[in-house]
Protein backbone atom coordinates (compact mmCIF):
# COMPACT_ATOMS: atom_id res chain seq x y z
CA UNK A 1 0.00 0.00 0.00
CA UNK A 2 1.39 3.35 -0.99
CA UNK A 3 1.48 6.30 1.42
CA UNK A 4 -0.85 8.24 -0.88
CA UNK A 5 -3.37 5.40 -0.87
CA UNK A 6 -3.14 5.13 2.93
CA UNK A 7 -3.58 8.89 3.36
CA UNK A 8 -6.53 8.94 0.97
CA UNK A 9 -8.23 6.07 2.77
CA UNK A 10 -7.63 7.69 6.14
CA UNK A 11 -9.09 11.00 4.98
CA UNK A 12 -12.10 9.26 3.47
CA UNK A 13 -12.66 7.29 6.69
CA UNK A 14 -12.38 10.44 8.82
CA UNK A 15 -14.88 12.23 6.58
CA UNK A 16 -17.30 9.31 6.83
CA UNK A 17 -17.03 9.19 10.64
CA UNK A 18 -17.48 12.93 10.90
CA UNK A 19 -20.57 12.70 8.69
CA UNK A 20 -22.03 10.13 11.07
CA UNK A 21 -21.31 12.43 14.01
CA UNK A 22 -23.00 15.31 12.22
CA UNK A 23 -26.07 13.14 11.62
CA UNK A 24 -26.60 13.07 15.39
CA UNK A 25 -26.32 16.85 15.45
CA UNK A 26 -28.84 17.24 12.62
CA UNK A 27 -31.34 14.90 14.28
CA UNK A 28 -31.05 16.71 17.61
CA UNK A 29 -31.46 20.11 15.96
CA UNK A 30 -34.53 18.69 14.23
CA UNK A 31 -36.01 18.03 17.67
CA UNK A 32 -35.21 21.58 18.73
CA UNK A 33 -32.26 20.66 20.93
CA UNK A 34 -29.30 23.01 21.10
CA UNK A 35 -26.05 21.06 21.04
CA UNK A 36 -22.64 22.10 19.79
CA UNK A 37 -21.08 20.06 16.98
CA UNK A 38 -18.11 19.22 19.21
CA UNK A 39 -20.44 17.71 21.82
CA UNK A 40 -22.29 15.72 19.17
CA UNK A 41 -19.01 14.47 17.73
CA UNK A 42 -17.70 13.45 21.16
CA UNK A 43 -20.95 11.73 22.16
CA UNK A 44 -21.32 9.81 18.91
CA UNK A 45 -17.68 8.74 18.74
CA UNK A 46 -17.37 7.74 22.39
CA UNK A 47 -20.70 5.88 22.38
CA UNK A 48 -19.78 3.97 19.22
CA UNK A 49 -16.37 2.95 20.52
CA UNK A 50 -17.63 2.13 24.02
CA UNK A 51 -20.52 0.08 22.67
CA UNK A 52 -18.23 -1.98 20.46
CA UNK A 53 -15.51 -2.38 23.09
CA UNK A 54 -17.72 -3.27 26.05
CA UNK A 55 -20.36 -5.49 24.48
CA UNK A 56 -18.44 -7.23 21.66
CA UNK A 57 -21.50 -7.28 19.41
CA UNK A 58 -21.57 -6.32 15.74
CA UNK A 59 -21.98 -2.57 15.46
CA UNK A 60 -21.99 -2.33 19.24
CA UNK A 61 -25.72 -3.15 19.19
CA UNK A 62 -27.34 -2.23 22.47
CA UNK A 63 -24.26 -0.86 24.17
CA UNK A 64 -23.81 1.99 21.72
CA UNK A 65 -27.42 3.04 22.03
CA UNK A 66 -27.43 2.87 25.83
CA UNK A 67 -24.19 4.85 26.02
CA UNK A 68 -25.43 7.46 23.55
CA UNK A 69 -28.71 8.01 25.42
CA UNK A 70 -26.90 8.29 28.76
CA UNK A 71 -24.36 10.75 27.37
CA UNK A 72 -27.02 12.87 25.66
CA UNK A 73 -28.87 13.11 28.97
CA UNK A 74 -25.77 13.92 31.04
CA UNK A 75 -23.73 16.12 28.72
CA UNK A 76 -26.35 17.96 26.69
CA UNK A 77 -29.20 17.68 29.23
CA UNK A 78 -31.54 16.21 26.64
CA UNK A 79 -34.78 14.68 27.88
CA UNK A 80 -35.09 10.89 27.96
CA UNK A 81 -37.65 10.71 25.15
CA UNK A 82 -35.73 12.99 22.79
CA UNK A 83 -32.39 11.32 23.60
CA UNK A 84 -33.85 7.87 22.94
CA UNK A 85 -35.60 8.84 19.73
CA UNK A 86 -32.59 10.78 18.44
CA UNK A 87 -30.37 7.79 19.16
CA UNK A 88 -32.68 5.36 17.36
CA UNK A 89 -33.04 7.64 14.34
CA UNK A 90 -29.31 8.28 14.15
CA UNK A 91 -28.50 4.58 14.37
CA UNK A 92 -31.11 3.80 11.71
CA UNK A 93 -29.49 6.29 9.36
CA UNK A 94 -25.85 5.50 10.10
CA UNK A 95 -25.84 1.75 10.78
CA UNK A 96 -28.99 0.09 9.51
CA UNK A 97 -29.35 2.03 6.26
CA UNK A 98 -25.80 1.07 5.28
CA UNK A 99 -26.43 -2.54 6.32
CA UNK A 100 -29.60 -2.63 4.21
CA UNK A 101 -27.73 -1.31 1.18
CA UNK A 102 -25.02 -3.93 1.66
CA UNK A 103 -27.59 -6.69 2.07
CA UNK A 104 -29.44 -5.59 -1.08
CA UNK A 105 -26.14 -5.49 -2.97
CA UNK A 106 -25.69 -9.21 -2.27
CA UNK A 107 -28.75 -9.92 -4.40
CA UNK A 108 -28.62 -7.19 -7.01
CA UNK A 109 -24.85 -7.02 -7.59
CA UNK A 110 -23.53 -10.57 -7.23
CA UNK A 111 -19.83 -11.12 -7.62
CA UNK A 112 -18.83 -12.85 -10.85
CA UNK A 113 -18.04 -16.53 -10.43
CA UNK A 114 -14.99 -17.94 -12.18
CA UNK A 115 -15.45 -20.76 -14.69
CA UNK A 116 -13.56 -23.13 -12.40
CA UNK A 117 -15.85 -22.43 -9.44
CA UNK A 118 -18.91 -22.68 -11.68
CA UNK A 119 -17.76 -26.10 -12.95
CA UNK A 120 -17.22 -27.32 -9.37
CA UNK A 121 -20.69 -26.11 -8.37
CA UNK A 122 -22.22 -27.88 -11.36
CA UNK A 123 -20.47 -31.15 -10.40
CA UNK A 124 -21.71 -30.87 -6.81
CA UNK A 125 -25.28 -30.22 -7.94
CA UNK A 126 -25.19 -33.20 -10.30
CA UNK A 127 -23.89 -35.41 -7.49
CA UNK A 128 -26.89 -34.54 -5.35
Amino acid sequence: MTPACLAGGTLLSAAAWFSECISLLVVLHGFGESIHWIEATFIYTFATLAGAALFFLPGGIGGTEATMVAMLREISHTGAAVASLATVLTRMVTLWFAAAIGFAALFFCPLPVSEEVEADMKKENEAL
